[in-house]
């Protein structure tokens, strides 16, 4: 397809279960077309199933490289210590516990050169973890224009499909390293905001084990003010007026501050596709 090269990226931490990861890596390993490297950042101490695990993975294979860091310093920091030694042209974004759909790599090269584009996501499906029930879709607009009206309002860009040109990895720094919910929507405005063009295919390229527990934690003022936080600089780089910052953060308000039950209908049957 081309002689240019993926390096994927991904980050796991002591809090991953070694089934989960296995399942991980496996979903890479089988891509339908070949990548350069697959980078592990290893976010500290893990257990010693995990750690045995890797160990063997490098053992076995010469292009998985693994990075160790002493302490626990977060995802954003470990992914951009990933992609500051990443070699490939291209860089693919995955979680440690989330499944790649086989020919994810190859469709997003195949549109990032077709469609002339810097930045390829896709639409992420769902499922609870345990029962494997589905759970919904993450969709998002297909064009760079479109996305981009989007993104004034909400992130609909799932972050562990993220596949991008090296060079915006470069020129906007990464996430920014901070305790901050927002870190990959402000990472993907800023692509955006340096000239990139973005697309998102129009189909699942991952699997997303989810919990209850999970949407309990998108709930709360400490969230709420984390939301305020990337809208005020948002209107700082003209992304949005001052009308469209209040409008959002009342918007915002509604859905963080409501109780738990009531957010996961809105998960349900508003913010995703069942």
């Amino acid at each position: 397809m081309t002689g240019k090269k993926i390096s994927v990226v991904m980050a796991c931490y002591h809090g991953d279960r070694v089934d989960s990861l296995i399942a991980a890596v496996d979903s890479v390993l089988k891509q339908t077309i070949s990548f350069h490297e697959f980078i592990i950042v290893v976010d500290g101490p893990v257990n010693n199933d995990i750690d045995k695990y890797l160990e063997g993975l490098r053992a076995d294979r010469e292009n998985i490289i693994l990075i160790r860091l002493d302490e626990n310093s977060g995802a954003a920091h470990a992914r951009n210590i990933g992609m500051s030694v990443a070699k490939g042209d291209y860089i693919a974004i995955m979680d440690s516990d989330d499944i790649l759909i086989p020919d994810r790599l190859e469709a997003q090269l195949s549109t990032l050169i077709e469609k002339n584009v810097d930045a390829v996501w896709g639409w992420q499906e769902e499922f609870y973890d345990g029962t494997n029930e589905f759970a919904g879709i993450k969709q998002c607009p297909e064009e760079h224009d479109d996305i981009l009206k989007k993104l004034k309002y909400r992130c609909l860009l799932p972050d562990p499909t993220t596949f991008i040109k090296k060079e915006c990895f470069e020129k906007v720094g990464g996430y920014a390293e901070f305790d901050n919910i927002n870190i990959d929507y402000k990472f993907f405005l800023e692509i955006a905001l340096n000239g990139y063009r973005l697309h998102c295919i129009q189909r699942p390229l991952i699997r997303v084990r989810i919990s209850p527990v999970q949407r309990k934690r998108r709930g709360g003022l400490v969230l709420l003010r984390e939301d305020y936080v990337l809208r005020r600089w948002m209107y700082q780089k003209k992304i949005i007026t001052i009308f469209e910052l209040f409008w959002i953060m009342a918007m915002y308000a509604v859905f963080r501050l409501q109780p738990n039950f009531m957010r996961d209908k809105v998960y349900k049957h508003v913010l995703r596709k069942s």
